[in-house]
C-alpha cells in the first residue's frame, strides 16, 4: 500500500500494484470489533490473512478513554517479508506497523522515556510514546504491544508516529508463522506531563 521507494526513479513512485484488504466476517458489539480480512495482490491473489480486533472503553476513573487494536498476520500463499523504505534506499524511512496520523504536528510536543521532542522519540525504543498539546488541550498515551519496537516519528508536514516492526531489518514469515502485535491509547481531553504519560504508558 502506498508509493514504494525506487531509487532509480528518484523516490518514492505510484505504481499499478495496489492491492485491496477484503473482508471475511465482521462482528461487532457495543465497543468491541473482531474482523478476518485477506489481503490481496492486485490480481486477486491472497497474500495476508488477518485478524483484527478493535475495542474502545470509557477509563474506570472516567477520565477519557482507551483504544486497543491487534492483528495477527499469516501469510496466505507462500513466504512473506514485511519491510520498510529504508531498505529500498530511502533514508530514515522507517514505515511498517500501525501507522496513526493525527492533528497538528504546530503545538504538539512529543515525549517518550528518553526525553522530550520528535528528533528524540523517532528511532527510540522507548516502552511508551505521548503527544500533547498543552493548548488544545488534549493528550494521546501509545503503548505498542507485540514484538519490540522502534518508534517512527513524523513531525514535518504532518504529525503521525508508527510502532515499526522493521526498523532494525525486515520480518519474514514463513507459511504457517504468525505475527501478532498491536497499539493501546489512552486518550484524555488534557494535557499531561513526562511522569502521568510513563504512568499511563505503563498501565496500558
Amino acid at each position: 500500500m502506498g508509493r514504494p521507494h525506487l531509487p532509480d526513479r528518484l523516490g518514492p513512485t505510484l505504481l499499478p500494484n495496489h492491492g485491496t484488504q477484503a473482508s471475511r466476517s465482521l462482528s461487532a458489539s457495543g465497543g468491541d470489533l473482531e474482523e478476518r480480512l485477506q489481503w490481496r495482490a492486485t490480481d486477486g491473489t491472497p497474500q495476508i490473512e488477518e485478524d483484527r480486533a478493535v475495542t474502545a472503553r470509557l477509563r474506570a476513573d472516567g477520565d477519557g478513554w482507551e483504544l486497543t487494536w491487534s492483528s495477527t498476520l499469516t501469510p496466505a500463499s507462500g513466504p512473506l517479508v514485511l519491510a520498510s523504505p529504508s531498505d529500498q534506499g530511502r533514508e530514515d524511512a522507517h514505515y511498517g506497523g500501525l501507522f496513526w496520523r493525527l492533528p497538528g504536528p504546530d503545538g504538539v510536543t512529543v515525549l517518550t522515556a528518553d526525553g522530550e521532542g520528535g528528533a528524540t522519540a523517532h528511532g527510540s525504543a522507548s516502552p511508551w510514546l505521548a503527544l500533547v498539546h498543552p493548548t488544545a488541550p488534549w493528550s494521546v498515551v501509545l503503548r505498542a504491544t507485540g514484538p519490540a519496537v522502534r518508534w517512527h516519528v513524523r513531525c514535518s508536514n504532518y504529525l503521525a508516529v508508527c510502532p515499526s516492526l522493521v526498523w532494525d531489518a525486515p520480518v519474514r514469515l514463513a507459511p504457517g508463522d504468525r505475527l501478532a502485535f498491536g497499539l493501546r491509547a489512552t486518550i484524555l481531553d488534557r494535557a499531561v506531563d513526562a511522569a502521568e504519560a510513563a504512568a499511563l504508558g505503563a498501565d496500558a
